[in-house]
């Protein structure tokens, strides 16, 4: 049976990845807050590109932290 379990280094990689990912989102709607992306149907399109937007994330996660396919799951939750 494999372990599902993630190694020192993955965990400490999918962290520092998750980090980056939550400094950077938050950047982005600092910056796009004033361009009134926060109100009326500029709110529902941003919704709506998270999926897409964090997408090439997913892709990345996998292959940064050197993660086998039964430890995906778990390294995206501990990334988000």
């Amino acid at each position: 049976m494999k372990s599902l379990s993630l190694s020192q280094s993955q965990l400490i990689r999918v962290t520092i990845m998750g980090v980056i990912l939550w400094f950077a989102a938050a950047m982005l709607l600092r910056w796009l807050g004033p361009m009134g992306v926060h109100e009326g149907m500029w709110r529902v399109l941003m919704y709506a590109l998270i999926v897409p937007g964090t997408l090439p994330f997913v892709f990345l996660v996998k292959r940064i932290a050197g993660l086998q396919d039964h430890q995906v799951a778990l390294g995206y939750a501990a990334a988000t």
